[in-house]
């Protein structure tokens, strides 16, 4: 089974650097990869800075000719800066017309195709991002929206990312309060195959 995971610098986490020789990055998707072992194949096609907008305008590259059987989106947080700064208006009704045009696209290619939609989310700290929260809350909402109506599985990660905060600390779950540390992305991938485990 052919497992594709779509998204921004969490999901990318380094996959075309010199060190990784794998493509599949140092973050969630390669912790996944260990627990899954061979019995699937998994492929990275994460970007640094990606918005919704940029994995729809790169679906085809990226997705469309592999034939995945099963399609993982994480993507939206680059989308606050440009909310927040610039026209914070335009969320939600852009960010789901964005995010549901990739969701149509990819039900085209495959009527059978799996889809997850993980949650985007920041930590608490630094104080910066308390500011983003509000904005991810009604980004999250959509994805859930969307997954509801394209019989898609949402994965939930704020919640779980925060309690981890709480019990290890801040530093332990992230280097910045958007990207995950071993621990984090830990997490995150067993969030992923509890949800991933539903489907089988």
């Amino acid at each position: 089974m052919k497992l594709l995971f779509l998204g921004d610098s969490i999901v990318d986490a380094g996959r075309l650097t010199e060190e990784c020789r794998d493509g599949l990055g140092f973050g969630f998707v390669a912790e996944l990869a260990r627990m899954l072992g061979n019995r699937y194949s998994l492929i990275n096609k994460g970007h640094n800075g990606f918005t919704v907008g940029d994995v729809g305008r790169s679906l085809r590259r990226d997705c469309l000719g592999e034939n995945p059987e099963l399609v993982t989106i994480l993507v939206g947080v680059n989308n606050i800066p440009m909310y927040y700064y610039e026209n914070p208006e335009v969320l939600p009704g852009t960010f789901r017309q964005e995010y549901e045009e990739i969701l149509r696209r990819l039900r085209q290619k495959n009527p059978d195709v799996q889809l997850m939609l993980m949650e985007s989310f920041v930590f608490r700290e630094p104080a910066e991002y308390q500011t983003w929260r509000p904005l991810l809350q009604q980004e999250s909402q959509v994805v859930r929206e969307l997954a509801d109506q394209y019989q898609a599985v949402f994965v939930p990660l704020q919640e779980i990312l925060d309690e981890g905060a709480a019990k290890y600390g801040i530093c332990e779950m992230t280097t910045d309060g958007i990207h995950l540390t071993e621990r984090g992305n830990r997490m995150a991938a067993e969030q992923w195959y509890q949800f991933f485990q539903k489907t089988e």
